[in-house]
């Protein structure tokens, strides 16, 4: 039986993967120079082994065991919370853990590169931090726990980083992540319960027990109603930054004419940043409802509003842009700001109309508040995709300040591929 070995060398900056048998020595001495060249970090051996030739291959990691759920865990409470590369600011009204390197100081848009229309008003300072933070501080491959209906209260962040640099994009690995999220989830429950007194039984070490009653304090959450809201309340938000980067390489040329698109039709040039919200700016994005391009128009809004009936050229990123300028300008005719127009191209003119006279609301701030309690209320998405478009506003405003120095947009791929076959859907690792 022939055993075929595959070497995953892993770096900051490259991803290489090798796959050879023992015939192909000359792979193995192209491997050595590669981590010369590369100054791999980790080196993760997968073995093929099938025990009847007859069957498909079985993918043994033969890597350490993947560790217990908690220990992905960065809890806000400890200094090990902290990314090593941000400077965290707290003060008495900014609760959040994790923004990057003064992220708040761009709030108040210091060199007036933001339009009057879209300057940040306090009431969403900290929605507005957090998904700044989203988009510069945290990676694909890390999630943020936080509380759904206050963006402000961070318990930290989950960090996968390791995890995915140990074990090949597969089913196996979502699956892995998933089970780590939803422990997390439960062990943090279980903290959160007995920290505010809520618990029969006392588990947690006497420190890490007075560290989270620290914490709950400092957001002004003791009472047992808070802790049981709290508990119902948890999230994840997956980090950004890599997917906004490439985002601002892809705009990089489309801008100026969307730009131009806009100020035609006496609009402000900031709506051209909606697609960064939408779809990171690319042209071939599809949801599962049929939405498509930068401005993820569906089949039915695209014949309604693009100058064109042929669907060949509905995802056209500068037709997509003049159709979507018309239907903003359409919505802030009928609504009372540019918030609740915004918010209407994500969750619906219909809706948004609906709400607004039922909550007698004069801003999208107001219409935001109110739905928090109202179960008919606008969903997460609804609520923040006008807070998500404020930040993308000002993260692309900044980004020479902010992204410095300007990093490489992705990972560089290298693929050397022996003769024998490596059939991803055959094989299942186990961790």
């Amino acid at each position: 039986m022939r055993t075929v070995r595959l070497f995953k060398l892993l770096s900051s900056r490259h991803k290489v993967v090798l796959k050879f048998t023992r015939t192909r020595a000359v792979f193995a001495a192209l491997a050595t120079l590669l981590i010369v060249l590369f100054g791999v970090e980790r080196i993760a051996l997968y073995e093929l082994s099938p025990a009847d030739p007859a069957s498909s291959p079985t993918c043994i990691l033969k890597d350490d065991v993947v560790p217990a759920a908690w220990s992905y865990f960065r809890p806000a409470w400890k200094e090990t919370a902290l990314l090593s590369p941000f400077t965290l600011q707290s003060s008495s009204t900014n609760r959040f853990p994790g923004s990057a390197v003064g992220l708040s100081n761009f709030i108040n848009d210091p060199k007036e590169r933001i339009e009057k229309d879209f300057r940040i008003n306090s009431s969403l300072e900290h929605q507005v931090l957090f998904w700044m933070a989203v988009y510069t501080g945290y990676s694909s491959h890390m999630r943020i726990v936080h509380d759904r209906n206050d963006l402000s209260i961070v318990y930290g962040f989950i960090d996968l980083r390791s995890l995915y640099r140990s074990i090949p994009p597969s089913e196996f690995l979502e699956k892995k992540i998933d089970d780590i999220e939803q422990g997390i989830l439960k062990e943090l429950r279980s903290r959160l319960t007995e920290a505010g007194g809520l618990a029969k039984n006392e588990i947690l070490p006497a420190q890490e027990k007075a560290e989270v009653q620290a914490f709950l304090s400092r957001i002004g959450s003791l009472r047992p109603k808070d802790i049981r809201n709290l508990i119902s309340s948890l999230r994840t938000q997956s980090g950004q930054n890599d997917m906004f980067m490439m985002a601002l390489y892809r705009s990089k040329s489309l801008l100026p004419f969307m730009e131009t698109v806009f100020r035609k039709q006496g609009l402000p040039t900031g709506l051209a940043r909606i697609p960064f919200v939408e779809s990171s700016f690319n042209i071939n994005a599809l949801s599962k409802a049929g939405a498509a391009g930068i401005w993820q128009f569906t089949p039915e809004t695209a014949r309604e509003w693009l100058p064109t009936a042929q669907p060949a050229v509905w995802t056209d990123p500068v037709v997509q842009t003049q159709g979507a300028a018309r239907l903003l300008k359409l919505y802030r005719s009928i609504l009372p700001d540019w918030g609740s127009a915004i918010t209407s191209y994500n969750s619906g003119i219909g809706r948004v109309r609906r709400l607004i006279q039922k909550y007698q609301a004069l801003s999208v701030e107001e219409l935001v508040r109110n739905s928090i309690t109202d179960p008919e209320g606008l969903g997460f998405a609804g609520r923040n995709f006008y807070a998500e478009f404020l930040a993308a506003n000002l993260v692309e405003a900044y980004k020479e300040d902010i992204f410095k120095p300007w990093p490489i947009p992705m990972d560089l791929f290298l693929v050397f591929r022996g003769i024998t076959p490596f059939p991803e859907a055959a094989c299942s690792i186990k961790g």
